[in-house]
């Protein structure tokens, strides 16, 4: 199916000084279903540094890379009753680091797969292994070259305090960056509910929104001078073996201060190959 844009593929930026620039992907799912092994056979045939090396060096030149991970990232567990339940080994996340990923979002329909336990202990992992992380009431604020960040994550619908919540930090940071786990599986355009939450967020005071979860690419749209990148796709993506859609992109991300973030978009595809996903990203066209 043809995706329908509002923006055109390249945006010119301008430079400014004390510009920090972040590279944005879609769902990352380091692993697979129980019931699978191709995404671990990969890891013991190519190593950490495979899955990236696509896309190495254009993540590797930025400042900061956001993923969503859409896994639990786990030694052993129970998985909960449902349709798909995605688990990663801890050591999965040299996956990310050799891919240059700094942070990543939890908050998605995938992290809590085995249950509260396995929840907290992804978080445990993704500390030891020195990957920020953010989502749900967990607020991520750093500071990249000089700018402070604030980084929230939700999951189908707003928390009561969030909109708040950006109002009250908003003249403590530069940026304040929400990124959704929202909308319908497969489908090409925004719903009402994600423009209307998309929208609200900017009005709130954040600066950018970003968006996965439908698995294909969806428009980004400049509302009021400020971004909303519905939805990015997958990336790295462990839970399907061969998706009909292989279309995914980077989204950067131009920060200066007291400007409004200017953007460019790297079009690309999840997989190397065309007949099947062998879970190495490349640059469309490359």
């Amino acid at each position: 199916m043809k995706r329908t844009v509002l923006l055109t593929a390249f945006f010119i930026f301008p430079a400014f000084s004390q510009q920090v620039t972040i590279s944005f992907i879609g769902d990352c799912t380091i692993g697979c279903d129980a019931r699978w092994t191709m995404f671990d056979r990969y890891v013991e045939r190519c190593g950490y540094a495979y899955f990236f090396s696509g896309v190495k060096s254009v993540l590797s030149a930025d400042d900061y890379t956001v993923a969503n991970l859409e896994t639990a990232i786990i030694d052993s567990g129970t998985p909960l009753e449902k349709q798909f339940r995605f688990r990663g080994k801890p050591d999965y996340l040299n996956i990310l680091k050799e891919g240059g990923v700094e942070s990543v979002t939890t908050a998605n329909n995938h992290s809590w797969d085995y249950g509260d336990s396995g929840y907290a202990e992804t978080q445990r992992n993704l500390a030891r292994f020195g990957i920020e992380s953010f989502g749900y009431d967990k607020v991520l604020k750093t500071d990249i070259k000089n700018l402070r960040f604030a980084f929230i994550g939700q999951s189908f619908s707003l928390q009561e305090n969030v909109l708040p919540l950006i109002k009250l930090i908003r003249d403590s940071v530069d940026f304040i960056i929400v990124v959704m786990h929202w909308g319908q599986e497969s489908r090409y355009q925004p719903d009402r509910t994600q423009r209307a939450m998309g929208r609200a967020l900017i009005n709130a005071g954040a600066d950018l929104v970003v968006g996965h979860h439908p698995h294909v690419l969806q428009p980004v749209e400049n509302y009021r001078g400020h971004y909303i990148a519905y939805s990015l796709g997958n990336f790295v993506f462990g839970g399907n073996i061969n998706p009909r859609e292989k279309r995914t992109e980077i989204l950067q991300v131009f920060f200066s201060k007291n400007h409004a973030p200017a953007i460019k978009i790297i079009p690309c595809r999840i997989s190397s190959v065309d007949t099947t996903n062998d879970f190495r990203p490349v640059i469309d066209g490359k």
